[in-house]
């Protein structure tokens, strides 16, 4: 997807109905936000060494014009597999302006990275925050086994490498951990 036919502030995808999977795509360059989630249960990405896309199951969600991946009110949704503010090769930002991946509006139980390897997400380059995770009800999400601020390798920053890393403002049970992998916050 790009953003040619879309309008100002137009988001590149739209979720707003459960249980969908969406793999292998490149969104950007959207005046508006890369890809919004409102429906629950949804999969965007997946493994990216399973497929014969560049980026496997995973997906490119670069270039928006404001968020890269946007959570609101939704659950049991899994953001796994992205590069999100990077180039399709991890090593350089392409950044959305605003935060990579935002959870807000009472988003509550939505995984953002995963357990095995190339389950988790490069969220760097970013304008703003990597991660976000803020709002009443926005509880018990988790936030595993990504690089954020670094490039693929985790090796080096790529500016500018999501300026505040990940930010949870006050939420109670939303976990940031580094279980088996590097977690760069």
């Amino acid at each position: 997807f790009n953003h040619a036919h879309s309008q100002r502030h137009a988001r590149g995808l739209q979720i707003s109905s459960s249980g969908n999977t969406v793999q292998g795509l490149q969104v950007v360059n959207f005046p508006g936000t890369g890809i919004g989630l409102s429906g629950n249960g949804n999969t965007l990405g997946g493994n990216r060494g399973v497929g014969s896309g560049p980026m496997g199951q995973g997906n490119l969600i670069s270039g928006n014009g404001q968020w890269g991946v946007v959570v609101e009110g939704a659950s049991a949704n899994t953001i796994s597999g992205n590069y999100v503010g990077t180039n399709i090769s991890g090593t350089a930002a392409f950044g959305n302006a605003w935060m990579g991946i935002t959870l807000h509006q009472g988003a509550h139980h939505n995984l953002v990275g995963g357990a095995s390897e190339g389950e988790g997400n490069l969220i760097s380059g970013n304008g703003t925050e990597g991660v976000s995770i803020s709002d009443v009800g926005s509880v018990s999400n988790e936030v595993s086994g990504n690089y954020i601020g670094t490039d693929a390798a985790g090796a080096a920053a790529l500016l500018p490498a999501s300026v505040l890393g990940a930010v949870v403002a006050s939420l109670p049970g939303s976990p940031i951990t580094s279980e088996d992998r590097k977690s760069v916050v």
